[in-house]
């Protein structure tokens, strides 16, 4: 069992998060009352969702969709009596017979698969349990109506959490009427100075080699480590990239734009339009790309006089048109919704700015996401954090796209002369129940203490017990648990618990280890990997010091997981139930505490170097 609770402690967006970043496979297993559900996970997309209350049939949705006539739905029918196979799976037939697109096919599922997980966000209480597994059994094993709602490509889960995030949001609000509304004279956040933008972006993301800021956060908040010494290189400025130009949209080799197709993106940053315009030009999208908000809002004017409604992604943090503010996005967004509130509007940003997305909440915006930092755009668009981005982008923006009118007429169902064609094709295909484990009313080992844990950590007045706080954790599911700083090559040791080392000071002990990353090890493995481990050490020179240095015990599993800040590695905590001769067990809570560790991490240090920033600000001031 992979981690067991109940949705009042852990969310479902927030299951849907962790199993996205750690790429699991798996099943989802639910229950509320009398209705039981399961979303299924191949290598951290979901494939598929079941519901007990949900029971749609396939072949009547191909036909209200207009992909099936009555003559071909009776053709499958007769197929299905013919072959004697009670799952004829009716998307492999009909692409096969018929020629039917199978993108068409799967955007039917995909409908169906969202529509069940965002049921699952209306339950205001229920129970689940994730379990790890190869799920192609688990598929094989599906009976009909939902063994034909399976997707070869996965949704991103992030989508999904955001989107049913917004769709309770938005039911709650239609319940209780809206919990902040816009503030009469409230003034916008404005960031005056470009170049502290420039600043600001380039240290949130800092060079591979410069962590001697979150050294001595750490060492700060918590622990002692004067031992620890952090060689810091001098970050060089990025070079001015030069600005693509714009496209010529009037160039007579372009085709005719069609609403729901059409992708305008604004941004200053070259790379990231240029991974834009890559990726959804070869999802079929036509891209328009823009590096200035004037020409960007000249372009949306001419489209709203044509009738052509496209969907805006637009950089939050940009020049404005009369450059009197770097929140270019807000005045991009203002003016799109002026134009007409119906056109979708996606704002990004790698510079957290809460009261902006307030505005941008109060002006309408559709969906607001964080984009990866420049130093995590590679020139082949192939990191983790960019592919991830551009797939969550995609979801929404396939998801807006298929809002709007497309200038297409639909085919309408005969619904009497289907209704006992359904009936003949549900007994031939076999609508028949699926059933999912019980779940146990139990939680997993250290799950009951996690949000009380994220609420100290989040509380300001603890904020200086980092890693106190980790180590406190993984007290509860380990014997003993090492942090280790990463440096340019190698980790460093910074705090501890449960190290006995007969009579020796174990936290100088501690402190004095250090293991290079350019040699094997289990934590060159882990800064490889970038997820966490739980394995039996090999047999090498440096995990034979770590074995050595930490008493001379051999583990007979370990458990090592990073600590990700600002996209890079900043910490390791090493744990293993030394001196008992057990496995680590249960570590999913920990898994969630380290990802909201870093992010902790990560906002403390960009809020310090806002203050020094004021601060300098603020003396040049008083010297001017």
């Amino acid at each position: 069992m992979g981690l067991v609770g109940n949705l009042e402690d852990l969310g479902l967006g927030d299951i849907l998060q962790i199993v996205s970043l750690a790429r699991k496979s798996g099943v989802l297993n639910l229950s509320s009352g009398d209705v039981k559900g399961k979303i299924i996970f191949r290598d951290g997309l979901v494939v598929s969702a079941l519901s007990s209350e949900i029971r749609r049939n396939f072949g009547l949705m191909l036909v209200e969709d207009g992909l099936l006539g009555q003559p071909q739905l009776e053709q499958v029918v007769a197929e299905a009596k013919k072959s004697g196979e009670p799952g004829l799976i009716i998307r492999d037939f009909i692409s096969t017979r018929f020629r039917i697109p199978r993108e068409k096919v799967d955007q039917i599922i995909i409908r169906e698969v969202e529509d069940v997980v965002y049921s699952f966000f209306n339950w205001s209480e229920g129970n689940f349990s994730f379990d790890l597994m190869e799920v192609a059994d688990e598929i094989n094993s599906l009976k009909n109506p939902w063994r034909q709602f399976v997707l070869d490509q996965g949704l991103s889960p992030q989508y999904l959490s955001m989107e049913g995030t917004r769709l309770q949001d938005e039911r709650k609000r239609a319940e209780t009427g809206p919990a902040v509304g816009p503030l009469p004279g409230e003034e916008g956040f404005e960031i005056k100075d470009e170049e502290f933008k420039r600043n600001a972006v380039a240290q949130a993301a800092p060079a591979e080699e410069d962590f001697s800021s979150v050294s001595s956060f750490l060492s700060h908040h918590g622990q002692q480590a004067e031992e620890i010494k952090l060689t810091a290189s001098a970050k060089a400025a990025p070079a001015a990239a030069a600005v693509k130009p714009e496209p010529e949209v009037s160039a007579p080799a372009r085709p005719a734009l069609v609403s729901g197709k059409l992708v305008v993106a604004i941004d200053d940053e070259p790379n990231m339009l240029e991974a834009l315009d890559r990726h959804f030009s070869r999802r079929g999208f036509q891209v328009e790309i823009f590096s200035v908000a004037a020409a960007a809002l000249s372009r949306l004017k001419e489209l709203r006089r044509k009738s052509v409604t496209p969907v805006v992604v637009a950089d939050l943090i940009m020049p404005s048109t009369a450059d009197k503010s770097l929140l270019g996005g807000l005045e991009i967004l203002k003016e799109v919704k002026t134009l007409d509130p119906k056109i979708p509007c996606i704002l990004t940003t790698d510079y957290e700015n809460q009261p902006a997305q307030k505005q941008a909440e109060n002006l309408g915006v559709n969906y607001f996401f964080f984009k990866p930092k420049s130093s995590q755009i590679d020139e082949n668009f192939s990191n983790p954090e960019i592919v991830n981005f551009l797939q969550l982008l995609e979801s929404a923006v396939s998801a807006l796209a298929k809002a709007l009118p497309a200038g297409q007429e639909r085919a309408e169902p005969r619904g009497d002369e289907l209704f006992d064609l359904v009936d003949e094709l549900k007994k031939e295909l076999g609508d028949e129940d699926f059933t999912i484990p019980e779940i146990e009313e139990k939680k997993s080992r250290g799950l009951g203490m996690l949000r009380n844990m994220i609420q100290e950590l989040n509380d300001p007045s603890s904020s200086g017990q980092v890693t106190l706080l980790v180590l406190r954790f993984a007290a509860e599911l380990m014997n003993r648990a090492v942090i280790f700083v990463v440096t340019k090559d190698q980790v460093a040791g910074l705090g501890q618990f449960g190290i006995q080392l007969n009579g020796k000071d174990p936290e100088k002990h501690v402190r004095r280890m250090r293991i290079p990353l350019d040699e094997p090890s289990v934590f060159q493995e882990v800064m490889q990997k970038r997820i966490p481990l739980k394995k039996k050490l090999k047999n090498n020179k440096w995990n034979q010091y770590l074995v050595e240095r930490l008493g001379g015990a051999e583990p007979k599993e370990v458990f090592v997981a990073p600590i990700i800040t600002s996209g890079k590695v900043a910490a390791i905590i090493y744990g293993d139930n030394v001196p008992e001769d057990r496995e680590i067990g249960d570590t999913e809570s920990l898994e969630i505490f380290l990802v909201q560790v870093g992010l902790a991490i990560e906002k403390a240090l960009l809020e310090r170097r806002l203050k020094e920033y004021r601060r300098e600000d603020s003396s040049r001031e008083d010297y001017s």
